[in-house]
């Protein structure tokens, strides 16, 4: 088991280097990867407001008009 606690706030300059060793984790095919937000936790303490968005339905996207 591998557990990242790093977070946007401290890590936004490494984003990349973050997501590429995550990657690396489920390449070697050893490891599954859940990824959850501060907000993923603080829900189960307290009910948040509604953050996500679909950005997998185009018309939900800037521009995304363009794709129905």
């Amino acid at each position: 088991m591998a557990v990242f606690t790093d977070g946007f706030l401290y890590h936004r300059d490494r984003i990349g280097d973050d997501l590429a060793h995550r990657m690396a984790l489920v390449r070697s095919g050893r490891f599954l990867v859940w990824s959850l937000t501060w907000k993923d936790v603080e829900n189960q303490f307290k009910q948040q407001s509604d953050y996500f968005e679909n950005l997998i339905d185009p018309g939900k996207t800037p521009g995304g008009a363009l794709f129905n």
